[in-house]
């Protein structure tokens, strides 16, 4: 039960550091998101290896998530301080919201596929799902080409 919780928990630190790492890679600061995952694993394989050494177990590799976590939000902040990303606008405009459903479907029918081809449920389905991402491409944004939508 403890381990159910602390696990739940990870999700709280994942929420935060999600939409900053958004912020890095919105700006096209690759490397610095690139940096924050890295260091996130190597925090998470060596201190969960001394943590699994010293004999803390399964609870000691779910503590282990609080600490990479934590310090991949920190060190994103201080990215974010470094770039100056750090005044940004909040913007509530539900108004945007279809256009920009719209614009993102191909994105989710692609990720919809690569999860039904991991599961090996189909191999032609991610065909299937390039095939129709196109034709939506066309069709709602009149491209005559991939590289004619901007």
């Amino acid at each position: 039960v403890l381990g159910t919780r602390l696990y739940s928990i990870t999700f709280v630190f994942a929420s935060i550091l999600s939409p900053l790492t958004s912020v890095l890679e919105a700006n096209e600061r690759f490397d610095v998101s690139s940096v924050v995952a890295v260091i996130g694993q190597v925090i998470s394989i060596l201190l969960g290896m001394l943590l699994l050494w010293l004999g803390y177990g399964f609870l000691g590799l779910l503590c282990v998530g609080f600490v990479a976590m934590f310090v991949q939000i920190m060190v994103t902040l201080r990215a974010m301080h470094i770039y100056k990303l750090h005044h940004l606008p909040f913007r509530f405009a539900p108004g945007t919201w279809p256009t920009l459903i719209r614009a993102s479907l191909p994105f989710g029918l692609t990720t919809l596929a690569l999860t039904l081809n991991f599961r090996k449920l189909d191999g032609t389905m991610p065909h299937i799902v390039s095939f129709l991402v196109c034709r939506f491409r066309w069709r709602f944004f009149n491209c005559h080409d991939a590289f004619d939508c901007q």
